[in-house]
């Protein structure tokens, strides 16, 4: 009877870690996610920059 409680409680431990680990991994995909969100929006900002610039330059 105490292997068969020991071994809920072990197979416990593993799902919770588990589920620990998943969350972890959406939190980090998320930071990931959040992080190339904004570089896309500064290299977007850049590039109408340089456009802006390119036409002012045509315009000479």
């Amino acid at each position: 009877m105490l292997n068969t409680l020991d071994a809920r409680q072990y197979h416990q431990r593993r799902v919770n870690r588990a589920y620990e680990l998943d969350a972890e991994l959406d939190a980090i995909k998320q930071r990931e996610w959040d992080e190339l969100k904004l570089r896309v929006s500064k290299l977007d900002e850049e590039a109408n920059a340089l456009k802006e610039l390119l036409e002012f330059q045509n315009m000479k």
